[in-house]
């Protein structure tokens, strides 16, 4: 997926050269990993080759992958400690928001009455969380300022609800959705945050926050 490029377009747009954030951009691969094994098992949505593993054993290793390996991965970056121990505090928080997101979308299993706002609301605190996480985790690795990091942030986080509506208009026209790699649309957003970085992040969810009831104009 483009969003495992996300950290390495943060950097760079700040800094002009993402190569200091690989190490960072293979951290945030593992989370992704680990957290995509446990909404797959919790939500029954495992492949067929997972299937000569006990669950008990997927379990482990996407607590392994969550919980482990990506935080050593982060104290080993060239960084100065108090760096470090925000981005350690800032993924922290971010997989608290993540897990309630999650609970949020196991309490609607089985509910018909479950409503549409209700379901974008667990995606965003799910998968937009995420991406929030990714995002931040970069800003802070390149140096950015407190309200720069706020915005990158909020980047991230909207930037799935973009996806979603963004596959939703391509799905009839059978076109690769623009923040898969071979797109543009989420490094596009990545380049223009110099912009936004002079806005306040409720301003940044106002442009990415896209309602399907409006119209989208290029």
């Amino acid at each position: 997926p483009a969003f495992i490029y996300l950290p390495l377009w943060v950097y760079a747009s700040l800094r002009g050269d993402d190569s200091p954030a690989i190490p960072l951009a293979g951290a945030t691969s593992l989370l992704f990993i680990g957290l995509d094994l446990f909404d797959d098992l919790a939500d029954g949505d495992l492949t067929a080759e997972w299937g000569r593993y006990r669950p008990s054993e997927i379990s482990l290793l996407a607590a392994t992958l969550l919980c482990a390996l990506p935080q050593l991965a982060i104290s080993g970056l060239d960084a100065r400690p108090a760096c470090l121990a925000e981005m350690q505090k800032t993924l922290a928080k971010g997989l608290l928001q993540m897990a309630a997101g999650q609970q949020m979308d196991l309490a609607s299993v089985g509910n018909a009455d479950v409503r549409a706002d209700e379901v974008e609301a667990s995606v965003a605190a799910k998968s937009g969380e995420e991406l929030a996480i990714f995002a931040a985790l970069a800003a802070l690795l390149a140096g950015a300022s407190a309200q720069a990091v706020v915005t990158y942030e909020e980047l991230g986080r909207c930037a799935f609800i973009v996806e979603i509506y963004c596959q939703r208009a391509l799905l009839a026209l059978d076109r690769a959705s623009p923040l898969e790699p071979g797109g543009s649309g989420l490094r596009a957003m990545i380049n223009a945050v110099s912009f936004f970085s002079r806005i306040s992040s409720e301003e940044v969810g106002c442009v990415f926050k896209i309602s399907p009831h409006q119209s989208y104009k290029p």
